[in-house]
């Protein structure tokens, strides 16, 4: 495992679910909180910035507010939604990010997050720890084609077959109906890990606590951080072509079965 002590401060895509935990009222818990991702609830997501009117995949390409981009496979869906206006033209599009966000939470969605979170109490989220995982080889573009491209050259699944955030803290919590902040930990993407801070938005819904999330990644951070082939990045690094990777994360965590909270 190569460690990186350094680097620039990017999100990762399943980070930003844990920080959903806490309640809108301040509470202090007799004992620790636990919580378990909801997986047929959950999803992450990429979108690549300009996005040329088809680099997005999900891994919840069931739910309804979704479609995929142009180059798609025949049989796919579009349900009406509107192509975005950028078209195959590289202009970049950051006041869509995810393109196709869900309204709400439903359980269409293949088990493809998965973790759990602990913490001492849910007033200031002492003891906070937790490990969230994606699998990359359920995220869906539209075109096979190019999600097995993915899954060959960027995330090598059959090495490393998660991309993981291990938590160590939450900082700078602004409480109220929304709850946003920053959460600490480590970032494992391939055989790297990278300390990283990651922002976060929470809040209560009917499924249980819903967090959305996104990491932001300069695209020669593949090749340079990560160790992907240069020959597989090639095309997307030259100049004006591939601005940012967007990774994220909308879940939902419920407290864990048998771990019974009090608080007073």
């Amino acid at each position: 495992m190569r460690t990186k002590k350094f680097g620039p401060p990017i999100v990762p895509s399943a980070v930003l679910l844990l920080l959903a935990a806490s309640p809108a009222s301040a509470q202090t818990a007799s004992r620790s909180f636990r919580f378990g991702i909801d997986s047929v609830n959950s999803l992450a997501w990429y979108q690549v910035d300009p996005h040329t009117s088809l680099l997005w995949a999900t891994t919840c390409p069931e739910d309804p507010h979704w479609r995929p981009g142009d180059s798609r496979n025949s049989g796919w869906d579009t349900r009406g939604l509107p192509t975005p206006k950028t078209g195959a033209a590289l202009i970049s599009d950051t006041s869509s990010i995810p393109l196709y966000r869900r309204d709400a939470a439903r359980p269409y969605c293949h088990k493809a997050v998965d973790g759990t979170i602990t913490a001492d109490d849910t007033v200031s989220w002492q003891g906070l720890h937790g490990t969230i995982e994606v699998d990359p080889t359920k995220l869906r573009s539209g075109l096979p084609m190019r999600d097995q491209t993915a899954i060959r050259d960027i995330f090598q699944t059959w090495k490393w077959p998660h991309i993981r955030f291990d938590i160590d803290s939450l900082g700078d919590v602004t409480r109220g109906d929304t709850l946003r902040g920053n959460i600490y930990g480590k970032f494992f993407l391939r055989d790297v890990e990278w300390p990283m801070a990651a922002p976060f938005v929470a809040w209560r819904e009917s499924p249980g606590l819903r967090v959305m999330a996104r990491l932001n990644l300069n695209p020669v951070d593949l090749v340079e951080v990560y160790g992907v082939s240069i020959q597989n990045m090639r095309l997307a690094l030259m100049p004006g072509v591939w601005q940012k990777i967007h990774f994220g994360v909308d879940v939902v965590l419920k407290p864990e079965t048998g771990v019974q909270q009090s608080a007073k």
